[in-house]
C-alpha cells in the first residue's frame, strides 16, 4: 500500500483494514537494510571488543517480523550428519567421535 495514502489514514482504519503495520512482513528491501545494520553493528562491536582490554556487550540484532527473540546460542548443536555435511574432514570419524574432535578442530572444551 503507498505509505502516504497509509499515513493520511487514521490509525483505527487501518488497523481494521490492514492489520498491524509493525508485524507485516518486510520487503526484500527493508531486510537487506536490517542485515546491513545488523553486519554493522557486528563490525563495530568486533573492532571496539579488538582494540578494549574491557568485555564489550554484542548488539542485538535488529527485531524482524515474526521473530519473537534472539535465539540463544549454544542451545542446538549439529548432528555429526549435519558436522560431516559442512566439514569433509570430518566425514571419515566416526559418528561418536565426532563432537570430539569438532572440539579440538575449534578449542572448545565442551
Amino acid at each position: 500500500m503507498n505509505t502516504a495514502i497509509r499515513n493520511d489514514m487514521p490509525e483505527d482504519e487501518v488497523l481494521a483494514n490492514f492489520g498491524d503495520p509493525v508485524n507485516a512482513p518486510w520487503s526484500p528491501l527493508e531486510s537487506l537494510v536490517a542485515s546491513l545494520i545488523d553486519e554493522v553493528r557486528q563490525l563495530a562491536w568486533m573492532y571496539a571488543s579488538s582494540h578494549s582490554d574491557a568485555t564489550i556487550k554484542r548488539p542485538e540484532p535488529i527485531r524482524r517480523p515474526g521473530i519473537t527473540g534472539r535465539r540463544s546460542r549454544g542451545k542446538h548443536r549439529m548432528t555429526a550428519e549435519e558436522i560431516k555435511a559442512i566439514d569433509p574432514r570430518m566425514r571419515n570419524i566416526p559418528d561418536d567421535q565426532v563432537q570430539d574432535v569438532l572440539n579440538a578442530l575449534t578449542g572448545r572444551t565442551l
